[in-house]
């Protein structure tokens, strides 16, 4: 490896008037791993030249040569053709004896046309009128056929790119830059000098790395000697940025918002505000030299506004997920290479590793994926005695004391940014993010496979989908009559998947946390194909709904009904939404109801006994398209169930499948390779509903927000019916299992947890397939499976998680299991295999500590609180800005400033969520050698109808929100008395952001709350008073010596409240509170009068 270090003295000689605001840079260069693959050299002749050419490396059949010229053995010197097609003398053979090199063609690594191109770039340039542009020598180890993509822009230069800070004010420390160029490894480490400026340009970095670093290698820097380009399509360098979570990154530049300014206004519209600034300055016509009127300055300020609320290149910055970053298309950056001297340009692209990785994926996980792991900062904390992960929160520091542990840890994130780019490209080509490289995927995987099968070939508007997409929008009637009865009503009946709790609390004995396999991928593929060409079928109000209705499981269909479900049927299948304020939008599986419906969940409700009835607004079916009837080509058996043909999606994301599954056996279920297949095919179904709720997002180059809008694969039909069939398969397994006599704990979207045994899990499938068949042709269309219980392979089903000898189950994706890394045997192989238990953590995040603990501990940890709580978790609210507020505030920092860690905290409840009916807790206890527990379970039921869940939703909103908790049988209790009676309602507040005199209030107003609730006790409920209450039993204790009491004790008269509920008959009732003020006024009677007592007979 070679490191060189520039220091002030020789960027100097260099350029002073650049490098000056540099304190050091460090490249570092090593030679990448290249594999060299033979090559063979044919010879052949047209008419005027004669060729040489390699059908390898990077190239294929020779321009002007004979394809059926018998190749001849390359020797061993030719073996890589990079180290033949090198060096400038080369180049310049070719184009001064009017040569067409041998690399050049339709099917070769240069088109004619670049080529062409790229000559007239090269010997005459110029003609570009551009005094400032330098024709370079190209160096000897670059390959030509690079050198020329590079000029002519056709190959980026692609950098990792991140930065390290210290501090709330992000002090820049460092600015680190990685790639691989012409067989060499690169990584730059700029250091600022803080003399000079405490944060650098963005320009001047990437100016210094081309211009100086990578001259002579075909990207090409152009220089301008006016502030503004005459020309927007003006080609130059192309450099793509690659980050991680990169707004973070980008805001440490001190030039990122003269960057923004670039990526949204094109060139004419900047020309224009120039123009027009100028002529209000001004007052004057420069043409006529008069002076402008008001109204011309009206009309001017108009077509100001005009322009300015409409940039053209808005839409092409995105940012998400508060600092995701990433540009739709490249725009070029015109800065000042030379302060008023001279500027220069660079065609800017952005991505950002966070979108082209699985959700949520630390840099650290990508790196480990990629065999680059993360340098861990706690051996130099213990060494100089330091808190734990002290050096990783103070970067500064490390880089004082340990410089050269510092720069490593710096160049890896960009580094691993790179190459986890690299690999994606490699894999599954370029794109913004994963779901919009899936987008053109499963359209060009539909158009490979329906090729034999369609005349034509296949069209998505016509063939697939039914409607065309203008302006982002949907239009239904612009393709197929049949698309368009049907209207909206798909995008309004698309819904989430299936996340529930159906139990809560510590559940004992071996559990399975199961998955369907590739879920949605899975379901596109029991979706039959839809004839357009045929009108839809009808059922009007009143029509009983069976399965004779249906022509196959995964018939696309919605409409309007009415549906009841037998009080035996634990999981009701049919979701509907709540439309009250606070509930819309959730999903919730009622046991009686009516509403907007897909057909695949009313599916599943007839096969466990609903009776289903068609409401007023009527229920249609799309029909099918039958292999029988088709013309063209004869489909696969494996494709057509029934006579009913696959829909065209299915065929998108089999051959995704089947990538996925071969990268698994060839490199692991955990490479870099079947995990980005595996992202990649599950986020098609994603794209099929994007836009179609309508949901917004800010734009943060015009600070506007916006409706997202339609992908080019978006479709309610598909996501629509493909999200019902998931859930609608989970429906029918969770029923089977319930008659079966086992228990689901909990679902969510594509899995459950269960005690069904797992050497019985083939069972499932076995009653799956006498539902249809399509089921195990997938199976063995996608992984060659049949079902075998010698082997358990051919299952829908596959153990992701097992839970041993027990886990705590809280609520929708909350689920504790202690287990880590434990041996099993599996029921069918033999094989000893390890699994983790699950852990759901139900969106609590923690604190610093909590984050570096391990797997383990913080399992522990969480259970330990959930279990021991008495109201709400305290957890930690993000204090990221996002990247909007850092760019419109200009901000150094982009974390929120507080004044203490409790200004950071937030309630999180860790109660039973709302969806189901809770039931009266039963017993269950637990004893470990590290954990012990009699904390019983809480079966749940299906809500009667939508009344009993929106009223049961809004007591448990206001029994938790008053920092109650439901654990025990004395917390159900009091939970339904609220029900019975209603809850009264309390404002929490955040004492600590009170004045004096709203403390004082509201603590005021906090003892009345509670001296009402333990009147209404007193008063309304007698039942609930002990036997042995001493109060009570006190001789002649009236209501003046209770009302004295309370008095004395909080400085309230409450004797109209007493009158008040006296004559009353019903009264909402907060039982805790009511209790634990009983507690108080006995403590207070006790510790006053028995005291005095006890003093006086002294």
């Amino acid at each position: 490896m070679n490191k060189n270090i520039f220091n002030n003295k020789f960027r100097q000689e260099i350029d002073g008037s650049v490098f000056n605001i540099f304190g050091t840079i460090v490249i570092e260069k090593r030679i990448s791993k290249v594999t060299k693959a033979p090559s063979l050299v044919t010879f052949g002749f047209a008419k005027n030249l004669s060729t040489t050419g390699f059908i390898n490396g990077g190239h294929w059949l020779p321009y002007g040569g004979v394809p059926c010229m018998p190749p001849l053995s390359s020797p061993p010197y030719f073996l890589d053709t990079k180290q033949f097609f090198v060096g400038d003398g080369l180049l310049k053979y070719y184009i001064s004896n009017n040569i067409t090199p041998p690399f050049v063609g339709d099917d070769c690594s240069i088109s004619e046309k670049n080529w062409k191109y790229f000559k007239d770039l090269f010997e005459y340039n110029q003609s570009f009128s551009n005094r400032y542009y330098i024709n370079r020598t190209i160096k000897p180890d670059v390959d030509v056929r690079d050198y020329i993509k590079r000029y002519i822009n056709k190959q980026s230069l692609t950098l990792g790119f991140d930065t390290e800070w210290s501090g709330d004010e992000r002090s820049a420390l460092s600015y680190q830059f990685s790639t691989t160029v012409d067989g060499s490894d690169y990584d730059i480490v700029f250091y600022p000098d803080h003399n000079f400026s405490e944060r650098l340009k963005l320009g001047h970095m990437l100016y210094f790395i081309v211009n100086y670093l990578f001259v002579g290698r075909g990207f090409v820097v152009k220089h301008e000697g006016k502030e503004h380009h005459k020309n927007p399509s003006y080609k130059t360098c192309q450099i793509l940025l690659v980050a991680h979570f990169g707004g973070v990154d980008f805001s440490m530049l001190s030039d990122y918002q003269e960057l923004l300014s670039y990526l949204d206004y094109s060139e004419s519209q900047k020309s224009q505000m120039r123009h027009i600034e100028k002529l209000v300055k001004t007052g004057r016509n420069p043409k006529t030299n008069k002076n402008l009127l008001q109204s011309d300055l009206d009309i001017l300020a108009e077509r100001y506004k005009k322009i300015k609320d409409n940039p053209e290149h808005s839409y092409n910055l995105i940012v998400s997920d508060k600092h995701c970053m990433y540009t739709r298309s490249p725009r070029i950056y015109n800065f000042w290479y030379r302060p008023r001297k001279a500027r220069c340009m660079f065609n800017i692209d952005i991505r950002d590793t966070m979108k082209l990785a699985p959700p949520g994926s630390p840099l650290a996980s990508l790196g480990q994926s990629l065999g680059i792991s993360k340098l861990d900062t706690l051996e130099l904390d213990k060494g100089d005695n330091k808190p734990v992960n002290h050096y990783k929160s103070h970067m500064d520091e490390l880089l004082q004391n340990h410089p050269q542990f510092f720069h490593d840890y710096a160049v890896r994130d960009a580094r691993i940014s790179y190459e986890w780019y690299k690999m994606v490209v490699s894999i599954i080509g370029d794109g913004l993010t994963v779901s919009s490289i899936s987008a053109k995927h499963l359209q060009k995987n539909i158009r490979e496979a329906m090729e034999s099968y369609y005349k034509n070939g296949v069209s998505w508007s016509n063939d697939v989908v039914g409607f065309d997409i203008e302006d982002h929008k949907p239009n239904y009637n612009s393709v197929s009559h049949t698309r368009g009865l049907f209207g909206d009503m798909p995008d309004y009946a698309y819904m989430g998947g299936r996340n529930e709790a159906f139990t809560h609390g510590l559940i004992t004995g071996r559990t399975y946390d199961y998955d369907l396999r590739s879920a949605y991928p899975f379901q596109m593929q029991c979706m039959r194909m839809i004839d357009f060409d045929k009108p839809p079928i009808v059922f009007n109000k009143g029509h009983e709904l069976s399965l004779n209705d249906w022509k196959h499981f995964g018939q696309a269909g919605f409409g309007y009904v009415k549906f009841e479900f037998p009080e035996n049927v634990k999981y009701p299948t049919i979701p509907l939404k709540s439309t009250k304020t606070g509930l819309e939008g959730t999903p919730v599986f009622l046991r009686t109801g009516e509403g907007l419906v897909s057909a695949p969940d009313v599916f599943a409700a007839l096969h466990v006994g609903a009776k289903v009835t068609v409401a007023k607004q009527g229920f249609m079916f799309f029909d099918l398209k039958r292999s029988s009837e088709h013309d063209h080509g004869s489909f696969d058996d494996i494709d057509v169930d029934n006579d009913f043909i696959m829909h065209h999606v299915g065929f998108g994301v089999r051959n995704m499948i089947k990538i996925r599954a071969k990268y698994a056996k060839q490199y692991g279920k955990k490479s870099v390779q079947a995990q980005l297949m595996k992202i990649l095919v599950n986020s098609t179904y994603g794209k099929t509903g994007q836009g179609i709720h309508g949901n917004t997002a800010r734009n943060i180059l015009n600070n506007e927000t916006e409706v997202i809008p339609f992908s080019r694969i978006t479709d309610g039909v598909i996501a629509s019916t493909t999200t019902a069939l998931v859930r609608s398969v989970l429906g029918l397994i969770m029923n089977y299992i319930d008659r079966l006599g086992y228990t689901v704990h909990s679902v969510t979207t594509d899995g459950f947890i269960s005690d069904f045994p797992w050497e019985r899990m083939l069972e499932i499938d076995e009653y799956l397939s006498g539902i249809s068949t399509v089921f195990q042709k997938v199976i063995k269309a996608c992984w060659g499976e049949t079902l075998d219980w010698s082997t358990g392979k051919g299952s829908i089903l596959e153990v992701k998680h097992i839970q041993d000898e027990f886990f705590f189950n809280v609520k929708t994706r909350g689920n504790i299991s202690l287990d880590v890394g434990k041996p099993y045997t599996n029921p069918y192989t033999s094989n000893v295999e390890n699994y983790d238990g699950v852990f759901a953590k139900a969106g609590y995040k923690g604190d610093n500590d909590f984050k570096y603990l391990t797997d383990y501990d913080k399992r522990f940890k969480l259970l330990n609180q959930i279990v021991n709580r008495n109201g709400a978790l305290i957890d930690y609210q993000t204090d990221m800005l996002s990247f909007r507020e850092v760019k419109q505030s200009n901000l150094k920092s982009i974390t929120k400033a507080y004044d203490s860690k409790e200004d950071l905290e937030k309630r999180l409840s860790m109660d039973f969520d709302k969806k189901r009916m809770l039931l009266p807790r039963e017993f269950s206890n637990i004893k470990t050698d590290v954990f012990k527990s009699d904390y019983g379970w809480f079966p749940t039921r299906p809500f009667e109808n939508m009344e009993e869940y929106e009223y049961n939703a809004g007591i448990h909103k206001l029994f938790i929100g008053k920092d109650h908790c439901i654990k025990d049988d004395l917390t159900f209790t009091a939970y339904q008395y609220a029900l019975n009676n209603g809850f009264p309602k309390y404002k929490r507040v955040n004492e600590k952001k009170l004045t004096s005199d709203e403390l004082v209030e509201h603590q005021q107003i906090a003892k009345k709350y509670d001296i009402k609730q333990y009147l209404v006790y007193l008063l309304k409920f007698p039942e609930l008073h002990p036997e042995d209450d001493f109060l009570r039993d006190v001789e002649d204790f009236s209501r003046k010596d209770y009302l004295d009491l309370i008095l004395k004790l909080d400085g309230v008269d409450a004797l109209e409240t007493w009158k008040s509920i006296k004559k009353r008959t019903k009264h909402t009732f907060d039982l805790l509170t009511a209790l634990e003020y009983d507690k108080r006024l006995k403590r207070f009677y006790f510790n006053t009068y028995y005291y005095v007592l006890s003093e006086e007979s002294y």
